[in-house]
């Protein structure tokens, strides 16, 4: 066992594989400086959606998910309006 702790005010962290501590702790954004505001008065940070840090990777790939998600669900609405109205022209 090593003498090396990896741990933070909650306790131990576990390793990840890769020899790193995961513990998935958020960047400050480098884009508002943790601000969160936007380049315009009123807007958000458009890198960190106005929370000031970073979004992890597992946020981003749901996001993603989301994102085409929502794209497939749109497709196939306009294909289903679509062949509607080929059957509505030819009845």
């Amino acid at each position: 066992m090593s003498d090396e702790y990896h741990g933070g005010p909650d306790g131990p962290v576990a390793d990840s594989d890769d020899g790193y501590t995961n513990n998935h702790e958020r960047e400050m954004c480098g884009h508002c400086n943790g601000s969160g505001e936007g380049m315009h008065e009123g807007t958000t940070c458009l890198y960190c959606h106005g929370k000031g840090e970073l979004p992890t990777e597992e946020e981003i790939e749901a996001e993603q998910y989301e994102r085409d998600r929502a794209d497939d669900m749109k497709e196939e609405a306009a294909r289903e309006r679509y062949d509607a109205e080929r059957r509505s022209d030819r009845g």
